[in-house]
């Protein structure tokens, strides 16, 4: 029985670390997208 609560647990760890890597690459991209499009409006 505790093996499976470990497994689970390394799971659920598994699944934290990536939705926050996600979330972190969305975070840049979408900044980028707002900087380009700030500095467009700035050229014109």
């Amino acid at each position: 029985a505790k093996r499976k609560i470990k497994l689970f647990y390394t799971k659920v760890r598994i699944l934290q670390i990536r939705f926050v890597i996600l979330h972190l690459l969305v975070d840049s991209t979408s900044r980028n997208v707002i900087t380009t499009y700030l500095k467009k409006i700035i050229d014109l």
